[in-house]
């Protein structure tokens, strides 16, 4: 089986190769080129155990939505919300 670093320098070498042939053919896009680099980067944080830095805001309404005292707020701004004094 291939080395796993091996076939990351490929994928990125045809990302490359698809960016520059969509330049060369005048394309307005990259010729998928930003997908495969973007699944070798996906791929390295799931090496580090890491989260992606895009997903940061999904996580951010994970722990917000588990904090008891975020759900009372949101049950009281939904009570008052709209309401005059």
């Amino acid at each position: 089986m291939a080395d796993i670093e091996d076939v990351k320098k490929k994928v990125l070498e045809a990302a490359e190769g698809k960016r520059t042939s969509a330049g060369m053919n005048g394309s307005w896009g990259d010729g998928g080129a930003s997908v495969l680099e973007i699944q070798v980067q996906f791929y390295e944080y799931g090496q580090k155990g890491a989260m992606p830095p895009e997903w940061a805001k999904y996580a951010e309404q994970l722990d917000k939505s588990s904090n008891p005292r975020y759900k009372l707020y949101q049950e009281l701004k939904q009570e008052f919300e709209g309401k005059s004094e």
